[in-house]
This record gives C-alpha cells, sequence and structure tokens, in this order.
C-alpha cells in the first residue's frame, strides 16, 4: 500500500512554537510493524486496520519534528471504519511508515480538524 498526502502544518501548539503553515509531502510504500510498535501504537484502543485505513485515506501533519536523529511526525486522520479522528505519531524508515502512537482525538482537539479531515 503507497501512501501520499499534502501536509498541512497548523497552529496547534502556538506555545510551543509550531505556528507556522507550510506544505509539503510525506511519502511511504506500507507499514512497518513489529510486536513491539504494534503493542505500543495499540494499547489506547486503536486498531491496526483502523490506523491504516484512516492513513491510507488522507491526513494532515499537524506537527513535525526530530527524535533520535529521524524526523517524527504526529498525524491527524478520519478513521473510515469508526468515522473518529486519529491522532497517529509515526517515523518513515526506509520507504515504510512505522507507527509509534495512535489515539483517538479529544473533543477540544478535534475541532481544529474536524472541518480538513
Amino acid at each position: 500500500m503507497r501512501g501520499t498526502s499534502s501536509i498541512l502544518v497548523y497552529k496547534l501548539y502556538p506555545k510551543m512554537g509550531y505556528n507556522d503553515l507550510r506544505q509539503g509531502m510525506i511519502e511511504f510504500e506500507g507499514f512497518e510493524w513489529d510486536a513491539a510498535n504494534l503493542a505500543h501504537a495499540t494499547r489506547h484502543g486503536v486498531t491496526r486496520e483502523e490506523i491504516e485505513g484512516a492513513l491510507a485515506a488522507g491526513f494532515v501533519v499537524a506537527r513535525s519534528y526530530e527524535r533520535s536523529g529521524e524526523a517524527r511526525y504526529s498525524m491527524v486522520a478520519r478513521s473510515p471504519l469508526t468515522g473518529a479522528l486519529l491522532a497517529v505519531v509515526g517515523t518513515v524508515r526506509e520507504a515504510r511508515l512505522r507507527v509509534i502512537m495512535a489515539h483517538r482525538l479529544k473533543r477540544p482537539k478535534r475541532k481544529l480538524y474536524e472541518q480538513e479531515i
């Protein structure tokens, strides 16, 4: 599965300086899963199928940053299975998206994205 999406960086964290609006692309070909990241990514009740389906349907990037020498992306996507907005953190390794964490957005943050996704 190949995923590509335009990036819109929103004013989600204005107190932390993430207040610029930029566009760009994230490209990946499939997902990287193993026991460790699957357990960590799904600990908040979001399934692997829900994460993959939501990201394949399109997403926006709320924040990008570097950690441990690699780019990480905080993404927001709508689950085609439940309609819920999901927050997903991941990194691209060798053209595959490794999901690190995912959870359903709470009401205050949902309002920021409901019109965009």
